[in-house]
């Protein structure tokens, strides 16, 4: 799994991921902003290194869990609006 075609496409996405997680702009600061996608891309390149399909299998759903933190904290700023800028600053 990890090391055919399949394996390198799927490796390229999570970096890719990664990458744009790690690029997103906040309007505030956020607790933990760059930390977790790197310790996604962390857990691709251990997975890549030990040829382990457990550790990509593990950054995916690292990254999947830090793409819907993101999701959870624009929908609360376009939700709650000013009230939310106001209660993070």
């Amino acid at each position: 799994m990890v090391n055919g075609t399949l394996g390198r496409k799927l490796k390229g996405t999570i970096l890719i991921a990664g990458g744009i997680l790690l690029a997103t702009p906040f309007p505030v600061p956020l607790p933990f902003n760059n930390t977790m996608p790197a310790i996604g891309v962390l857990i691709a390149c251990i997975g890549e290194l030990e040829e382990d399909g457990l550790m990509v299998y593990i950054s995916i759903i690292w990254l999947s869990i830090t793409a819907l933190l993101f999701a959870g904290y624009y929908f609360s700023l376009w939700f709650f609006g000013k009230e939310a800028m106001t209660f993070l600053n």
